[in-house]
């Protein structure tokens, strides 16, 4: 699933842009935007306390990009 339309917030801050290809979160492929809506909506109903994204990636130009988003305090 290729990123786009970023704005300012906590995956921004992860340091991913506009461009990233996310390949797998938490070591789970992704094709689509519903996989890292799935993906997303499972971290947040775990009872762990740490609510966090594992995102790997890969730029256009051939870049590779490995991101942490931490989602506990939302």
């Amino acid at each position: 699933m290729k990123v786009s339309g970023l704005v300012d917030g906590k995956f921004k801050r992860a340091g991913i842009k506009n461009g990233l290809v996310i390949t797998s979160i938490n070591g789970t492929p992704v094709n689509s935007k519903e996989d890292v809506e799935d993906i997303y909506n499972e971290i947040m109903r775990s009872s762990d306390s740490d609510k966090v994204m594992f995102i790997t990636g890969i730029y256009p130009t051939g870049k590779k990009e490995y991101c942490a988003v931490d989602l506990a305090d939302e």
